[in-house]
């Protein structure tokens, strides 16, 4: 398979990871009072096909990839140390108890986008 459609096959799973991801930033505007609307199980089929599909993506990647050379990338460790602080505020903010929904949502945002971005760039330096 040619690097260009390789190439946007990442692009396909990038979006699709940004898609799951901003997905949770919409949960602390959702009204659950009366329990779950119509919209929630949106957001929620949103975040699982995001996930699901971007996922498969980078596993077809993986597989396709396996004989290409990879070039160096020295900036890697950035996006798990952003997702590794994130995910430790967010234990914080569990512990602590401190109910900012959008906080906390905005936390795993963060800790879920920084590993799936690490995920799709280290796939790019396959392709570059």
């Amino acid at each position: 398979m040619k690097k260009k459609k390789l190439f946007r096959i990442n692009r396909l799973s990038g979006l699709s990871f940004l898609i799951s991801s901003l997905s949770l930033l919409v949960i602390p505007f959702l009204n659950t009072g009366n329990g779950l609307t119509a919209s929630a199980y949106v957001i929620a089929a949103l975040f699982w096909i995001g996930l699901l599909l971007g996922s498969g993506l980078q596993i077809f990647l993986s597989v396709k990839c396996k004989g290409m050379k990879k070039k160096k990338w020295k900036n890697q460790k950035i996006f798990y140390i952003v997702s590794a602080a994130a995910f430790i505020l967010l234990i914080i903010l569990v512990i602590l108890r401190i109910n900012i929904m959008f906080l906390i949502a905005l936390m795993l945002f963060v800790s879920i986008l920084s590993i799936e971005a690490a995920s799709v760039i280290k796939k790019e330096m396959y392709l570059k």
